[in-house]
């Protein structure tokens, strides 16, 4: 798997993910204390997910959403293959969080970040 992020010019975290989402490493990226979710003020979150995968075999049942990290993201998209979409809106605890998130179709990017500068 490969997880990358950056702060973007629009002050958009622009995270990229590829390959297939382990447990250990998904664990890891929460516990990173350098992460602009645990320290920024009304963050937008893109997600970009080319080539996945899916998810390594695991208790993922055990892994939940910090609430430190909702306290600090006021919007995410999801820019994915339509077939992952139902799976990763489940994954991300879509309609459970406090935060509005969506999910797009991957020539839909622009759109993403269109809807992520709306208030």
């Amino acid at each position: 798997m490969s997880l990358t992020w950056k702060m973007d010019n629009e002050q958009i975290l622009v995270v990229h993910l590829s390959g297939l989402l382990g447990l250990e490493e998904f664990q890891g990226v929460q516990a990173r204390n350098d992460s602009p979710l645990n320290t920024g003020e009304n963050i937008k979150v893109l997600i970009i997910a080319e080539a996945f995968d899916g998810w390594q075999e695991g208790a993922w049942d055990t892994v939940g959403f910090d609430d430190r990290v909702d306290d600090h993201v006021s919007k995410m998209a999801v820019v994915i293959d339509a077939k992952w979409h139902d799976d990763m809106a489940l994954f991300m605890a879509k309609d459970l969080r406090p935060l509005p998130i969506e999910l797009f179709a991957p020539d839909q990017e622009l759109k993403a970040r269109q809807w992520l500068a709306e208030d």
